[in-house]
């Protein structure tokens, strides 16, 4: 039966697509066998490309990929061969492996080619991807299996931070095995909201009192006991179920601020991490107002803590929106500074009052190096009108260090561990809301 053109490559990007593959490259594999040549199959998808598209709309979405092709384009050897799968996700065949630190070149190259930002429509934003990859004969002797290993590989590049790539290894199975698991069970626990909420101080540096309290999410599966926000939090973020969460976290952290206000235990605020698929619900400003008037919390008391990502990739829709959010009252804070792309010029162009450094750069603070970095986020964060948090502070020499810098707020081990409802509440009565 003769099949037409469009029934083996992809009407979009007018490359092969997966049945091509599948049926004309068999026989490459199955010839490799004879002179136990070894090739390679890698598996790239876009991150995020479902919310890509909700942001911007389809017809952008189709120009990125397009321009997702032209670029892995470009990195192509001699021996390599490009094919999109559908949606999101493309496949590079390589042939004839000299050795497979090659294929781990190759797969940097690419991570290095979308390294530069993108722009659609006036649009400056950053598109990343995650590669997964298996070798045949080691991982399979068919396109079938080589495909389905490197999807799993794929899967696992993903969740160890996306924007890397990740060779196939037998054990991911179980992994894979237990991330199903631990979605089946997270969407029972977010059918009945089984989470609690565990609070960290921030401390005001002059005063030497809590100013803030982080509000930290914590699961409790039944058979499994507390599972790391690590591990599920990735996986409510692909499946949309961070979007209840999310509101639940928000409208329980409001309610419970209010009545340690109400019973006179505290008057400092709380601090609630937003995730970049619930900034950009079309109500979300709505929904945080609504939360306020529920409870009955006053805006002042309320701080949202954003990553950098989402000012670097957001359109102006997400600004706008914290804009609004800041002429209520609300604080805006970026959470992480230093692992972004963000510089703090132009944060002097966002509706942001506080920027919290990185415990990455606080670890190392001896460093020398270290030091002059934390140094100068601090001197350009206070003139520019921010006040400045450092995470994850847990020796003198850091405190120390970071008073003598200045710095405002101070989180960390040092201080506090995240604690309970009941343990926050005995904190306030013991200490009555200083450190000194």
């Amino acid at each position: 039966m003769n099949r037409g053109r469009s029934f083996y490559y992809d009407s979009l990007t007018d490359l092969p697509n997966g049945k091509y593959f599948s049926e004309k490259f068999s026989n490459k594999i199955s010839q490799n066998s004879a002179v136990s040549q070894k090739s390679a199959v890698l598996i790239i998808d876009i991150d995020n490309f479902g919310s890509i598209n909700e942001v911007i709309g389809y017809e952008y979405g189709d120009r990125i990929l397009l321009e997702a092709s032209n670029r892995l384009k470009v990195c192509l050897f001699d021996n390599s061969s490009l094919f999109r799968l559908g949606d999101d996700t493309f496949l590079i065949y390589q042939n004839n492996i000299a050795k497979v630190e090659d294929v781990s070149e190759f797969a940097k190259t690419i991570l290095t080619a979308f390294n530069e930002p993108w722009q659609i429509e006036g649009y400056s934003f950053y598109i990343t991807v995650s590669i997964g990859i298996s070798i045949y004969p080691d991982d399979g002797i068919s396109p079938h299996v080589l495909i389905s290993n490197s999807k799993v590989a794929m899967e696992m590049a993903k969740q160890s931070g996306k924007n890397n790539y990740t060779f196939f290894e037998h054990s991911m199975h179980q992994v894979r095995l237990n991330r199903a698991y631990i979605e089946r069970s997270l969407r029972r626990a977010v059918n009945n909201m089984d989470f609690m909420l565990y609070y960290q101080p921030l401390v005001d540096v002059n005063m030497g009192k809590i100013v803030c309290l982080e509000a930290l999410l914590r699961w409790f599966h039944p058979k499994r006991g507390l599972i790391s926000p690590s591990e599920f939090i990735p996986i409510a973020e692909e499946t949309r179920l961070i979007i209840p969460i999310g509101e639940w976290v928000m409208r329980s952290a409001c309610k419970q601020l209010k009545e340690w206000h109400d019973e006179g235990r505290t008057t400092c605020r709380v601090s609630i991490n937003i995730s970049p698929m619930q900034i950009r619900l079309p109500n979300f400003v709505d929904m945080v107002m609504g939360i306020l008037d529920e409870t009955g919390l006053e805006p002042e008391y309320l701080e949202l803590e954003v990553t950098e990502s989402i000012l670097i990739n957001s359109l102006d829709d997400t600004i706008e929106k914290l804009y609004k959010l800041k002429d209520y009252g609300i604080t805006i804070s970026i959470d992480d500074f230093g692992t972004g792309y963000s510089s703090l010029g132009y944060l002097n162009k966002l509706p942001v009052q506080n920027l919290k450094i990185d415990k990455s750069f606080i670890d190392n603070i001896k460093d020398y190096d270290q030091m002059a970095i934390v140094k100068f986020i601090i001197n350009m964060s206070h003139a520019l009108g921010l006040e400045v948090t450092a995470e994850g502070v847990e020796t003198m020499d850091q405190y120390e260090y970071l008073v003598a810098q200045k710095c405002d707020r101070i989180q960390g081990y040092l201080f506090s561990r995240p604690l309970s409802n009941a343990s926050i509440s005995r904190m306030f009565i013991q200490k009555k809301n200083g450190f000194r």
